[in-house]
């Protein structure tokens, strides 16, 4: 899982249980005084729950764990039948969920053929 995710998670609910803790003390100082208050306590985990989802919305895992299906539907897609080896009698196989990724950065594309083109021109040049 992303660090950056980890970290949001941690932050959220460490901040929920600080304003839990906070509203469980001003209920006690406040209902007390207040007569529209009484007898109106709520306990410790659902106020902890509520301010959780209240807080959820700086992170956006939604967004985050679509993407990863996205990609896993994707690194799916790359496994085709038409890349297959024959000499080691194996398919096409991706491995992670980034290889679309990686893909994007490629430039060059060098096979063999064009490697023993580009070495008989270069051997043909020099001599």
């Amino acid at each position: 899982m992303n660090k950056v995710v980890v970290i949001l998670v941690v932050f959220v609910i460490a901040l929920a249980i600080f304003n839990t803790v906070a509203y469980q003390i001003w209920q006690e100082s406040t209902e007390e005084k207040a007569w529209y208050l009484m007898d109106a306590s709520v306990a410790f985990f659902p106020i902890l729950v509520s301010f959780i989802i209240l807080f959820n919305t700086m992170i956006p895992l939604s967004l985050y764990v679509s993407l990863e299906i996205v990609k896993l539907f994707q690194m799916l897609l790359l496994n085709d039948i038409d890349m297959y080896d024959e000499a080691s009698n194996t398919p096409m196989e991706a491995r992670t969920s980034t290889i679309n990724e990686e893909l994007g950065q490629v430039k060059y594309v060098i096979s063999q053929d064009l490697s023993r083109t580009l070495l008989t021109l270069c051997q043909l040049y020099f001599y």
